[in-house]
């Protein structure tokens, strides 16, 4: 009989769910605005694809990935191309990751991961049977000070998993500093750290950077699902050579390869630089337009409301202070009232204590139906027994 438990739903897609009922406004799910994924743009480069390439297009492909994609990836986003894969969207990557370093015997797999965290990270964890350490996130991101007194303390994680930039759900991003020390413990220890950086491009008052330095320890995922398009499924990882031979083969097992078609749409639209430069700048500069105008809501209607806004990502995570509810309560109260957000237990590491918040997005709703959530939302947060 097959072990269901370790194959949970994912809180937030259920929401979403919810949030389709008529006259519901969606502030749960990190989708990118409809709008800004550049339909036009990736209809000429299909019908480019399909002239350079007709039906090669739809072939099997090498399972590593198509060389003209990782190429434009090595040019826009400075991978490495002899030891990147191409994956279906970074949640493979980090399944493909999983599997390589989980031990032969399925027994005494150990995950040091963000608490708060992911919720698609924590459940492929759950899936491949690891155990789940959880660490403290904080404005700074993990707290790597309490990884280092567990690795002292004696446990052995065969990886660590990080958010680097404007964490899911926090916001929060990863000092160079705090970075440095993570790689630095990972060497020593003879963990792996996976750094998923998804957001890496949507940074508001800065060029991108990278708080880790190179190591034989780090993999990188990335994802054009923030910044072109989630339908595509387009990831990769970059890893060192032992390792990413290891996935190749355990990409063949799970799929083969990922879609040729999608892989020569996406680098047929990533080649023109100037394009994609301007695209993402536009990206920046309408996500920081909402998350504005979400916080001016939040400071008008519910003043109280305590938050931090982070400079960059989908995301406002705010603390239940001073609540008698807890967040479960409050998103449920909250949909009855026509507003659908994520509360913080959703993403709550194994044992470890649901986190009394919630979180917000402002990616996809209108600047107009976020301030109509808001002041619903405000109903909920004056309701006596909070």
């Amino acid at each position: 009989m097959a072990d269901t438990q370790r194959f949970v739903s994912s809180a937030i897609r259920d929401l979403l769910e919810q949030a389709r009922q008529p006259g519901v406004i969606s502030l749960a799910g990190g989708l990118p605005a409809d709008e800004l994924i550049p339909v036009e743009r990736l209809g000429v480069a299909w019908s480019t694809m399909l002239d350079e390439h007709g039906a090669a297009a739809f072939q099997y492909g090498p399972s590593a990935g198509e060389p003209a994609l990782i190429d434009a990836l090595a040019t826009i986003e400075r991978v490495d191309p002899q030891h990147t894969v191409i994956t279906a969207g970074s949640q493979q990557a980090l399944d493909l990751v999983a599997s390589v370093l989980e031990n032969p015997s399925g027994v005494g797999n150990l995950a040091a991961v963000e608490h708060p965290g992911y919720v698609g990270a924590l459940q492929i964890l759950r899936a491949r049977r690891y155990e789940l350490l959880p660490i403290p996130v904080d404005s700074d991101g993990i707290d790597v000070g309490h990884l280092a007194d567990l690795l002292a303390a004696g446990a052995r994680p065969n990886l660590c998993y990080v958010n680097p930039s404007f964490q899911n759900p926090t916001g929060a991003s990863l000092t160079a500093e705090r970075g440095a020390e993570l790689i630095r413990l990972a060497e020593h220890y003879g963990f792996v750290v996976v750094s998923d950086d998804p957001y890496a491009e949507l940074g508001f008052e800065c060029a991108r950077t990278f708080p880790m330095p190179d190591s034989d320890r780090l993999v990188k995922l990335g994802s054009m699902s923030k910044t072109l398009s989630p339908g595509l499924r387009i990831g990769w990882l970059t890893a060192p050579a032992n390792l990413t031979a290891d996935v190749v083969l355990a990409k063949q097992a799970a799929d083969l390869h990922t879609s040729t078609s999608n892989q020569l749409v996406t680098a047929a639209t990533l080649r023109d630089e100037r394009w994609w430069s301007a695209h993402c700048e536009g990206l920046r500069s309408t996500y920081r337009t909402r998350r504005d105008a979400l916080v001016a809501s939040l400071e008008r209607h519910i003043p109280h409301a305590r938050f931090t806004p982070q400079t960059g990502g989908f995301f406002l995570w705010i603390p239940l202070v001073g609540s008698k509810a807890d967040a479960h309560e409050l998103a449920s109260r909250a949909l009855a009232e026509g507003v659908a957000i994520v509360p913080g237990d959703a993403f709550s590491a194994d044992d470890a204590a649901p986190p009394r918040a919630i979180r917000l997005s402002y990616s996809s709703p209108s600047i107009a139906d976020m301030d109509v959530a808001v002041q619903r939302l405000a109903r909920v947060f004056d309701m006596p027994t909070l």
